[in-house]
């Protein structure tokens, strides 16, 4: 066995263990089985013969951990509720349509996504159900920004994936490991990294930046057009969407984002990148091959919808259905949308798509009080980490017009951090948390002021 599966099994182990008394130590736990899954790294070795039952045994662990803290559905926030409430919809849309409208395209791709849908609505509860309080939170951003940071770092020093016409494709993970798709979850860890070299303590800003310049080299490797314009357009909501010392913080993020990216990129690859952004919104006849056929394919997924608009099952128009929509010298092949809101559309119907969009707006709302809350007790360091949660989904919603993306997990874990941020970092959260470190007589007594007090965690510092 070797060092890396080693490392893999006793970090599954503790992480196991420390699930049953505190329910958000799942949460790495499962996610393990998705940045360094041991049946797709060429590490596995003897613990690939699991297979895919890892994923399953880390969730049912989450669920007996949830399980034995006592937590009652009834205890769910408003917002909490009503995002749980619009992805059941969804999930029960979409099982309507797969039962009655899939058998036109592929039924079996359809219940592999139908399928996916539903473990992810069942496990997005558990983690929110996980996450409390701060340390709680913790756990989960920290948990993305290590394993994004992993898998840079697998791409840097052990030379994981490969390179398809100057592109990072091939990475071993369950989504497939093409640059369009890894992008996005790298620019989450980035995120969460630069909000941490900002405000972490000494330890975490170091460690924060060794994670960032990471992410930036395997992100510029992806050099996926979507996922570069996602983090520019993501940066550029951070700063608008943001007032005094949050937007200064915002600028300077930015501005120490783009020197680095500079530094890292030498000139042949900056030439590569400017021109992937030269060629995206270009006149028809500047166009590159890529961009050119990814407006075929809207279109083509467009005029399926006109015709389906109540949808024809998970994946529909990359089945025989979706090839008659296409031009006849591309249907010797099938072909992604290229488009998350047309897929989704296409796949669970126009209105599965409002649906799954009203869930994302419910809990950015949720975002946008607490962050609005921060502003008025004068709370800079919350602000600004809602506002990299905020631009997360910025960032995610631009590169999912150039990616069938709306049904990537990220989305999931987005809504966990939202919905988590907004819980935790609350006014009366806040007030719990400042009443905590007063008295401290009823440090010890009280398990709820025990689960806010948080005073030896940097992120808490308020």
């Amino acid at each position: 066995m070797s060092a890396h599966a080693v490392i893999w099994l006793l970090l599954y182990l503790y992480f196991a263990m420390r699930t049953l008394s505190r329910p958000a130590w799942g949460i790495p736990l499962y996610l393990m089985t998705f940045f360094a899954s041991p049946v797709l790294w060429w590490w596995g070795g003897p613990l690939a013969a699991v297979g895919e039952r890892w994923s399953l045994l880390s969730s049912l662990i989450l669920l007996a951990g949830v399980g034995f803290s006592g937590f009652r559905i009834s205890e769910l926030t408003k917002a909490q509720s009503r995002v749980m409430l619009l992805l059941v919809a969804y999930a029960i849309n979409a099982t309507f349509v797969h039962l009655i409208f899939s058998s036109s395209s592929d039924p079996e791709e359809s219940w592999k996504w139908l399928d996916l849908m539903w473990k992810q609505v069942v496990l997005l509860l558990l983690m929110i159900i996980s996450v409390r309080d701060i340390k709680d939170f913790q756990i989960l951003s920290y948990t993305l920004l290590i394993g994004g940071a992993f898998i840079a770092c697998e791409v840097y020093f052990f030379k994981a994936g490969s390179y398809h016409h100057g592109r990072l494709e091939g990475l071993p993970l369950p989504s497939g490991g093409s640059s369009n798709f890894v992008s996005p979850v790298l620019s989450q860890s980035a995120i969460i990294g630069g909000f941490l070299v900002f405000f972490g303590k000494t330890k975490e800003k170091l460690f924060a930046l060794f994670c960032c310049v990471m992410l930036t080299e395997a992100i510029l490797q992806c050099l996926s057009r979507g996922g570069l314009l996602g983090l520019l357009l993501g940066a550029a909501w951070l700063i608008l969407q943001s007032k005094g010392k949050v937007r200064r913080h915002g600028m300077a993020a930015l501005v120490i984002a783009a020197m680095g990216a500079l530094v890292i990129m030498g000139p042949e690859q900056q030439e590569k990148v400017f021109g992937r952004f030269s060629t995206t919104f270009a006149e028809q006849e500047e166009r590159d091959i890529a961009a050119e056929s990814r407006l075929i394919l809207w279109q083509s997924t467009f005029d399926m919808i006109k015709d389906r608009p109540l949808g024809s099952g998970g994946n529909a128009f990359k089945s025989h259905l979706g090839q008659t929509y296409i031009p006849i010298e591309w249907q010797n092949t099938f072909r992604a949308s290229q488009n998350g809101f047309l897929d989704t559309a296409a796949s669970w119907g126009v209105q599965g798509l409002a649906i799954f969009l009203a869930a994302l707006a419910t809990s950015w709302f949720a975002v946008r009080k607490t962050v609005a809350a921060a502003h008025r007790r004068g709370d800079v360091r919350t602000a600004f980490l809602g506002g990299c949660i905020d631009a997360t989904l910025v960032m995610f919603l631009v590169t999912t017009v150039f990616i069938s993306g709306l049904r990537g997990e990220w989305f999931f874990w987005w809504h966990a951090l939202a919905l988590g941020f907004s819980v935790v970092y609350s006014d009366e959260a806040m007030r719990a948390t400042e009443h905590g470190r007063e008295d401290n007589i009823l440090e010890g007594d009280d398990p709820a002021v025990d689960r806010i007090n948080v005073s030896n965690l940097s992120m808490a510092n308020t």
